[in-house]
């Protein structure tokens, strides 16, 4: 029926940036401010659409997500991440002089479970479709995701090598301190 508004499903994505594009240009029909800012119709708050296109802007139906590759992409990615958010832990955790089962302990409890890293990876491929993502169709935010998780874990590698040649020179330091203390309580006294 004409002035009806359409769902985001009804519309397409071509109709939603069509409106979106319409009212940021002002073509659309101007609003009168409500004079109350508090008032309910006055508060403004934007709702995004999470349910996936019918059809593609060339009518053809929408391809779904290829759930193999969601949940790897998933999981790989959670595998990255959790391996910085463990070795972090460790690092802070030795850092405050924590060994043992101890550090064992919250390492363990730093690390996402197999179970909830198979969880989200079975979910990957709903999630996908809630958000209307293909991650085939989207490899610059598949590999952004990735990458930046390596990076994380490369600036703790790098972290970690630093706190070890810290302690190396600590070590040194005291060696040396250590060397001079015998040394002036052997030398010969000149009386």
């Amino acid at each position: 029926m004409a002035g009806e508004k359409l769902t985001p499903s009804e519309g397409g994505k071509l109709g939603a940036w069509k409106r979106k594009l319409k009212s940021a240009v002002g073509l659309g029909a101007p609003e009168r401010p409500d004079p109350n800012p508090f008032s309910p119709s006055a508060v403004r708050i934007p709702v995004a659409a999470v349910a996936p296109p019918e059809a593609s802007a060339g009518g053809l139906p929408a391809v779904p997500v290829d759930s193999g590759f969601a949940r790897r992409t998933a999981i790989v990615t959670l595998n990255k991440i959790d391996g910085v958010t463990t070795r972090w832990i460790t690092r802070e955790a030795r850092a405050a002089g924590i060994e043992g089962n101890a550090l064992a302990d919250l390492t363990s409890k730093a690390s996402l479970a197999n179970d909830d890293k198979q969880l989200i990876g079975d979910l990957a491929p709903d999630i996908c479709a809630e958000l209307g993502v293909d991650p085939r169709k989207s490899p610059l935010i598949v590999a952004g995701a990735v990458l930046a998780a390596h990076s994380a874990s490369l600036l703790m590698a790098v972290m970690e090598i630093r706190d070890l040649k810290e302690k190396e020179a600590k070590r040194e330091r005291e060696r040396a301190a250590a060397t001079d203390r015998k040394e002036s309580t052997t030398a010969p006294s000149h009386s």
